[in-house]
């Protein structure tokens, strides 16, 4: 009896000495709280804080505890503490959390800029002096400029998984001709009944543009919580694209308008950098819709330019930053 006796003694012992110790309490969002240990319950570790007041700290939000004087990490299954039971709030127990994982939702506005090709133009600008009755074969043709603008919505319903939606707006343009001078390509020497690969002078520069209104839905994981997050992720979308060739500026067209609807999936891979209610979110997207524009009568009635292979209404690559807001 007195063995049991003692060692009941030595149990109630170290339990008093674990409650009186001080901790640090490493966050997953990578906040360190330092208190005394009074004990666990319920799933919420309480300290007392240099104030006399008790904090409470939920357990899923915590990265690891440590003593505070040994740095040894202490197991977070510690039998819960009768000394907890008694605590309410009451207006003098300040609640922790980790931002990183109790933001559910979250607002983004974006910017991107794209990266691609034109596959198929009807003509380039002529480099060098003209020469008339001369054929020019046509490579791919870099984007003059391309870009994206948007928002997007996500929904964490675990740590790792969120559910988001996402609309953009996004315009390519590349160069077809300069002012005053000539387009040249096989189209045009197609069109002309092979006798000249060259139209114009143009009395303005003429591009090729492409604006798209793109509307996803998709889902996205997260390999970790805490202020790093990054993630992966895959979204279906809807694309509304619209092709004009002529010169904004001057609010010239050369053909009808050629739009149509496009669906396609793509895939994203970024990073977020959480602060408290904010996130910084650097990331690539890769993936485009493809449409078929068609121009009648552009630059000559009766003459039809057609990209039967398709074009992608978007840059397939896009690089971007994202400013994030927790709602």
């Amino acid at each position: 009896m007195r063995k049991i006796l003692l060692i009941l003694c030595t149990l109630v012992s170290m339990v008093s000495v674990a409650s009186a110790k001080n901790i640090n309490v490493i966050m997953k969002n990578g906040e360190i709280i330092t208190g005394q240990f009074i004990g666990i319950n319920s799933g919420v570790v309480y300290l007392k804080n240099r104030d006399g007041k008790a904090d409470q700290i939920k357990m899923d939000t915590v990265s690891g505890i440590f003593d505070a004087e040994t740095g040894a990490k202490i197991d977070a299954g510690i039998k819960e503490q009768t000394e907890t039971a008694g605590i309410k709030n009451e207006g003098n127990i300040e609640t922790h959390n980790s931002n990183a994982q109790s933001k559910k939702t979250m607002m983004f506005i974006f910017g991107a800029l794209h990266s691609g090709l034109v596959a198929h133009v009807p003509c380039k600008p002529l480099a060098g002096p003209y020469v008339p009755g001369s054929a020019y074969t046509i490579a791919a043709q870099p984007y003059a400029s391309a870009w994206g603008a948007g928002f997007g919505i996500e929904y964490k319903f675990v740590d790792f998984l969120a559910v988001c939606f996402d609309g953009n707006i996004s315009r390519w343009e590349t160069l077809l001709a300069k002012e005053n001078g000539y387009g040249v390509g096989d189209w045009v020497w197609e069109q002309s009944g092979y006798t000249d690969a060259g139209i114009g002078p143009f009395p303005m520069d003429v591009n090729y543009y492409m604006d798209t209104t793109t509307m996803r839905l998709g889902g996205k994981y997260f390999a970790s919580g805490g202020t790093f997050q990054p993630w992966i992720g895959a979204s279906l979308g809807i694309y509304a694209w619209q092709a004009i060739i002529g010169n904004r500026e001057q609010s010239k067209k050369y053909s009808e308008i050629s739009s149509d609807i496009s669906f396609s999936p793509s895939l994203q891979v970024g990073m977020d950098f959480v602060f408290d209610e904010f996130a910084i979110r650097v990331f690539s997207d890769y993936g485009a819709a493809v449409g078929n524009p068609c121009f009648e009568n552009l630059f000559r009635d009766g003459w039809t330019y057609e990209t039967t292979g398709g074009e992608h209404v978007e840059g397939v690559l896009k690089f971007g930053l994202a400013l994030g807001m927790a709602i």
